[in-house]
């Protein structure tokens, strides 16, 4: 076996990472109800009687669409409380029927957009709560262009007249093209008030292809392979190619210490055992690198802020482990002494720096991060021990002289 192998490792991350970049954007820039968007508001809660009010952030996740059904989970978070809650809205022939509460209806069908840009505003007194005694009175409705802090949107504007518990207006403001709540107001006949405006919105980001999975993983484990089939059938070797091998292992001991080599090849198995290993973890799933093989399996959160860097650290972690064994290849192959261990210093410092990457995601760590920052180390430490080996002999030599 010759060092030729090993690159075939490159050629094929490199043809994966022009594939990979080459696909459609990772973000889509229009909003668009389905299932995994992520709605990010900030409301405003207070009176203009005493002038007093509160902040709070909330977070809607869509967790079901369909054409009769959204559920969502919905966050928020005051200065002194926090909590979730699942909200339904339910729809029949475009319009909806069922809400939880009236201002959690945060999305209207295209078939409800063009009745209300119609006039038709019939459906808004079929729609029941689970609050028996809310009633709508009336309702206008408008088209206008709105601005909130995610952007500037063409809207239809629904106004309606609550009577029941409590009397006030209801003004929900959708986007047109989506049918997405973009702001809402609510106003008692006692000042009383609630705003809402949406202030971000996360679009589900969809896996990569699995060819790409399983390409990635093919180059990733080729080296290993390639390196164990090599030594196997070198110790199936006799006669004078038996006495050569051991020559070159010799050459390789006066190069490379083999405590540092042992060390390096450590480091090397735990950077390829951590690309199959989940890095993090959001609410209740497992974050596995999204070009890992374990994420072929494995479902992925609904949404996700940081995909996309994700997306650059698992290219970076592969790249570590392939890496990390062209080093061992060159220690065990080429018998040069600084070259495989620029490579190997090389794997050490990507497997920080993914590390380091991963930590500006925000996720809670498991095992992977762990287990890449140790190969990481171990690929550093055993260039240095090698070295400073090297340096005490030099200087041992040089005083016996």
């Amino acid at each position: 076996m010759t060092f030729k192998t090993s690159r075939l490792s490159f050629l094929i991350v490199l043809t994966l990472l022009l594939f990979h970049f080459r696909t459609p954007a990772l973000i889509a820039q229009d909003l668009l109800m389905h299932r995994g968007l992520t709605l990010s508001y900030k409301a405003f809660r207070g009176s203009t009687v005493s002038g007093v009010y509160q902040t709070s952030e909330i977070t809607d996740i869509i967790m079901k669409f369909n054409e009769s059904t959204i559920i969502y989970q919905r966050y928020y978070a005051t200065p002194i409380e926090a909590g979730k809650m699942n909200i339904t809205i339910k729809y029949s022939q475009g319009v909806p029927v069922f809400v939880s509460y009236l201002p959690a209806l945060i999305y209207l069908p295209p078939k409800c957009i063009e009745k209300a840009l119609n006039h038709d505003l019939e459906w808004i007194r079929n729609i029941t709560t689970s609050q028996k005694w809310v009633k709508i009175a009336s309702g206008t409705a408008q088209t206008l262009n709105f601005t909130v802090e995610a952007g500037t949107f063409q809207c239809l504007n629904v106004t309606l007249k609550v009577a029941g518990w409590e009397t006030g207006t209801l003004t929900l403001i959708y986007d047109i093209s989506s049918g997405v709540l973009i702001y809402e107001a609510w106003i008692t006949e006692y000042g009383e008030y609630i705003t809402q405006e949406l202030i971000s919105f996360i679009i589900r980001i969809e896996k990569p292809p699995i060819i790409l999975n399983i390409g990635m993983f093919a180059a990733t484990i080729f080296t290993p392979t390639a390196t164990l089939v090599g030594q196997l059938r070198r110790k199936m070797r006799k006669g004078r190619e038996a006495e050569k091998i051991q020559a070159d292992q010799s050459n390789l001991k006066s190069l490379f210490p083999p405590k540092a080599f042992y060390i390096s090849l450590a480091g090397a198995l735990l950077s390829l055992i951590s690309t199959l290993l989940p890095w993090g973890q959001f609410s209740a799933w497992q974050i596995f690198l999204p070009l890992s093989l374990a994420s072929i399996f494995i479902e992925a959160p609904p949404i996700l802020k940081a995909q996309l860097l994700l997306q650059i650290i698992s290219l970076t972690a592969h790249a570590t482990a392939i890496i990390a064994w062209i080093s061992i290849a060159m220690h065990l192959y080429t018998y040069r002494e600084y070259a495989p261990q620029l490579v190997g210093i090389a794997a050490g410092i990507l497997a920080l720096a993914s590390a380091a990457l991963f930590v500006q995601t925000g996720l809670t760590s498991s095992w992977g991060l762990p287990i890449n920052v140790i190969a990481g180390i171990l690929m550093i430490t055993s260039i240095l021990a090698a070295n400073i080996k090297i340096e005490i002999e030099i200087s041992t030599e040089e005083t016996e002289e």
